[in-house]
């Protein structure tokens, strides 16, 4: 008869004990790593109200020191709330997709602003944000990948990062970047550097928001609206200025909202241009050296600006716009998509939707064929996406919109690559439709 020995009740409930409850090194690295998860918390929070205080209240001293006492707080009582609610691998996952989200909108606004405006007074919460989103996705992928229990588990990390920089970090950083990227500030350098008497202007959009602009006076009755590009500002423009100017034409150089010294909300792919472009003509019906037509030369952002407001806007009787791309969601999907990127594109477009105050506008296929039979110029360089919907819009504008291929130009260079022919071919443009019939 086999003899079996029974472990005496209380250690048999020691044992099970042991087995279920945390060991005194489990339960210390737990608390080891609460810490810096809890310091991760606050550190995002701190830049997330730091950047509402600047935006909404301006620099308000008052306001930051509150902010500092909220923030510690606020990441101390949800860590706290985390740590007793949730499971381990729960715990994990919200810890590594709070430093995920908070990184890829934290990072691309922190490198603007240093790459911009530098390194200084603001950007300390942007470097503490993106600190403490390391800080919670160096966790909780640690975390996540010892919870998991067998080696294929583990082999999920690479599609699951796949996924996510598909499907998060396209979509994500291209909106925040769009919608809070830093001003870019106005450099040095007036008309007058160019031999050009000019006046200081300030034109109020529709919603009290004041633009500012350079007026060179025309001599030949018409006149000539500049657009700049995205991340950039009038003084960009100025060459084009010259060679306009030099013919007689007028020329309006102004910032875009929320660029150089105009005030308002930057959005850089120019969805606030419809609602300040009318403005703009506005001021330049009431001068009284304008007595012909105006027509806008845009570059990139401003050139689909320009497309989108002359679809609307009558006054504007011709359009030049170089390296216009896509900047709606309809016009990402004009020359045809893949379902993900179709999926990425919609993503991003209704993501900038939530983070402007400026709606998305109609795309520049459709506006194109309500600007006929208004003359359109579209001039394309080397960049892929210039190629591929400059004949799509081309034909979308019918008889009156012609499409100019540059070879070997970057990005809105046209100018700078082929000085003679671009003034030729522009200017030309310019007199066939501004004055040829007076």
């Amino acid at each position: 008869m086999p003899i079996t020995l029974e472990r005496p009740q209380g250690e048999a409930n020691a044992a099970h004990r042991g087995r279920t409850s945390r060991t005194p090194t489990g339960r210390t690295a737990a608390v080891q790593l609460s810490i810096p998860a809890a310091l991760g918390t606050a550190a995002v929070l701190f830049h997330a109200l730091d950047s509402w205080v600047l935006q909404v209240e301006g620099d308000s001293s008052v306001g930051r020191r509150a902010m500092y006492l909220v923030s510690v707080i606020l990441g101390g009582i949800l860590w706290l709330i985390a740590h007793r609610v949730l499971s381990n691998r729960l715990r994990a996952i919200v810890l590594l997709s709070t430093g995920l989200i908070s990184a890829v909108i934290v990072a691309p606004i922190l490198g603007s602003y240093i790459d911009k405006q530098g390194l200084g007074g603001s950007r300390f919460s942007g470097v503490l944000g993106l600190a403490g989103a390391t800080t919670l996705i160096t966790i909780g992928a640690t975390r996540l990948i010892r919870e998991a229990k067998t080696r294929w588990r583990k082999m999920l990390a690479i599609p699951i990062a796949f996924a996510i920089a598909q499907f998060l970090v396209l979509p994500v950083v291209p909106a925040v970047l769009a919608t809070q990227a830093a001003r870019p500030p106005l450099p040095l350098g007036t008309p007058a550097d160019f031999g050009m008497s000019y006046e200081n202007v300030a034109i109020e959009a529709a919603d009290g928001t004041k633009l500012a602009a350079w007026y060179i006076e025309s001599t030949n009755g018409a006149a000539i609206l500049l657009r700049h590009g995205s991340g950039s500002t009038r003084a960009s423009v100025l060459r084009h200025a010259a060679f306009l100017s030099g013919a007689g034409y007028g020329v309006l150089l102004t910032d875009a909202r929320g660029h150089g010294g105009s005030g308002g909300r930057i959005n850089e792919f120019g969805w606030h241009g419809r609602q300040d472009i009318p403005a703009v003509l506005d001021y330049l019906e009431a001068r009284p050296d304008v007595r012909g037509d105006i027509g806008v030369l845009g570059l990139s952002m401003g050139g689909e600006e320009a497309l989108v407001a002359a679809a609307s806007d009558e006054r504007i009787a011709a359009v030049v716009a170089e390296g216009a791309g896509t900047s709606t969601y309809e016009d990402s999907i004009a020359n045809g998509a893949h379902p993900m990127a179709r999926f990425i594109n919609w993503t991003l477009y209704a993501l900038t939707d939530v983070l402007s105050d400026a709606s998305q506008p109609t795309g520049i296929k459709d506006s194109i064929r309500l600007i006929a039979p208004r003359p359109v110029l579209l001039i394309a360089g080397e960049e892929s996406v210039e190629r591929a919907v400059g004949p799509i819009y081309r034909d979308a504008g019918g008889p009156t919109a012609q499409l100019w291929m540059l070879p070997d130009t970057p990005h809105t260079d046209g100018l700078s690559q082929h000085p003679t022919a671009y003034r030729g071919r522009v200017l030309s443009f310019f007199h066939e439709s501004l004055l040829v019939h007076e």
